[in-house]
């Protein structure tokens, strides 16, 4: 009975390590989703939430030897997707850049059509 109890805070641990890497899926999650709707300020905003949610987790919860089979597997199928979330987060700036470009234009236009001529 007492080796179970030695085993008990390993266990605990990759459940603890699995419950961080969840957050951070489904925050991938809700990242691809605001992609898809084209709410670009939230996918910007999600990808940073998201990086610092990776340092935290890492930083909490570093590859060893206790986790690494935990790391093996969800760390190939995270690096198939990486540069795809990447990509989203650029485009996200790309677009909240051309956004606000197209209203400064705009605002400039009809600042010239209200302003009267001399």
């Amino acid at each position: 009975m007492h080796s179970n109890l030695a085993s008990l805070p390993e266990a605990n641990g990759t459940a603890d390590v699995a419950a961080s890497w969840a957050r951070i899926e489904e925050l991938t999650t809700a990242l691809r989703t605001a992609a898809s709707d084209e709410a670009w300020e939230r996918v910007v905003e999600l990808a940073a939430r998201r990086h610092q949610l990776l340092l935290a987790h890492f930083a909490e919860f570093p590859v060893g030897p206790d986790n690494a089979g935990f790391y093996q597997q969800t760390l190939t199928a995270m690096a198939a997707g990486e540069q795809a979330l990447q990509a989203l987060a650029v485009d996200a700036r790309r677009q909240i850049m051309r956004q606000s470009v197209t209203a400064r234009h705009n605002h400039r236009a009809v600042g010239a059509y209200l302003t009267p001529s001399r």
